[in-house]
């Protein structure tokens, strides 16, 4: 099992993330309003909440770029998919402005990715911190910074927050999860 975070970067070929660019502007996003009333008209629940706007699930809508985001961490990454992992997988917009900080969580996954699809902004990023405040020992102090097409691959449960947002941040936002039956 992989521990800490992994930052990795070029994730797609220079086609395939002109492409992501060109099916992006197909994607419909939604604010947290507009999903949660999408997502339990089709019977489910929405069990988190968000700002900004997010796409549904690229693979359950059969979107182009989450076929690009399957092959892509299986030609770079194919532990992700060991132990009959499935995977859910969305874009995020940022709607806030310049410097506004998220909040610092955790997400139920085994694994959570994240790849920035927007122009570089080093100013922008995700921040992880300790698993435990109190000891600063126990974990990470890490800041990945937002470049373009870079991958940041980390355990669900590692405490972050995406930092100094910026209008335009998109993400494509991964999660690895062991499949129930």
């Amino acid at each position: 099992m992989m521990k800490g975070i992994l930052i990795f970067d070029n994730l797609f070929l220079p086609k395939e993330l002109e492409q992501i660019t060109e099916y992006r502007k197909s994607v419909k996003m939604y604010d947290f309003l507009g999903y949660y009333n999408e997502i339990t008209s089709q019977g489910k629940e929405a069990d988190h909440s968000f700002p900004g706007l997010r796409s549904m699930d690229l693979f359950e809508t059969k979107s182009p770029i989450g076929d690009m985001f399957g092959r892509a961490f299986s030609r770079s990454f194919p532990f992700l998919f060991e132990n009959g992992r499935g995977i859910e997988g969305s874009l995020y917009l940022s709607d806030r402005g310049d410097g506004v900080e998220d909040w610092i969580h955790s997400d139920p996954t085994d694994y959570t990715i994240l790849v920035y699809l927007g122009e570089d902004n080093h100013e922008s990023g995700t921040k992880f911190y300790p698993r435990n405040p109190c000891d600063p020992t126990d974990g990470y102090d890490v800041w990945a910074r937002y470049k373009k097409n870079r991958c940041v691959i980390f355990t669900g449960v590692v405490p972050h927050m995406s930092a100094k947002n910026h209008v335009g941040r998109l993400t494509l936002n991964g999660f690895f999860n062991e499949t129930k039956e």
